[in-house]
């Protein structure tokens, strides 16, 4: 009785060393999870703060190009046509 109480407490031991084992690789594996999720999420933030920053650039730069067709229209142009009466 006395050597099958011992193997039980022995198969327990190694239960419990196995479940400490895994629960470490678990926790492990969210962390490294988590992180590599942030690097994600920073990764996107990046490149959607410069696709603003170049929605931005080219649209002063189709303001800038209408300014300047505009200066140079003749002041003919800038009227509409007047409708026969």
């Amino acid at each position: 009785m006395k050597h099958h109480k011992e193997a039980t407490d022995e198969v327990v031991k190694k239960a419990k060393a196995e479940i400490e084992k895994v629960q470490k690789i678990v926790e492990s594996t969210k962390v490294k999870n988590a992180q590599e999720l942030e690097a994600m999420r920073s990764e996107m933030l990046m490149k959607h703060q410069k696709a603003d920053e170049n929605r931005e650039k080219r649209l002063e730069q189709v303001k800038q190009t209408a300014q300047e067709v505009g200066q140079r229209r003749s002041a003919s142009k800038d009227m509409a046509p007047k409708a026969d009466e």
